[in-house]
């Protein structure tokens, strides 16, 4: 950005850590087919597992996340 200004030496940092793959947000045909069963229609029993594990998960941590909006 300025050429004519001398640079000091650089500054020692520690290496970095190896970063971490995450994995990809699925599209939304990905998400449906994690839904289906093998002959490629919706899997009901799926769903409604999933979807008590949600809740279950939604309650345990709802109380929490109310306590701070109530300071």
């Amino acid at each position: 950005m300025f050429p004519e200004r001398p640079r000091g030496p650089k500054p020692i940092l520690p290496p970095r850590p190896q970063q971490i793959k995450r994995k990809q947000i699925p599209n939304k045909s990905s998400l449906l087919s994690s839904f289906q069963n093998d002959e490629g229609d919706m899997d009901i029993d799926k769903v409604m597992v999933t979807g008590k594990k949600i809740m279950d998960v939604y309650n345990q941590v709802s109380p929490y996340f109310s306590k701070f909006i109530k300071r």
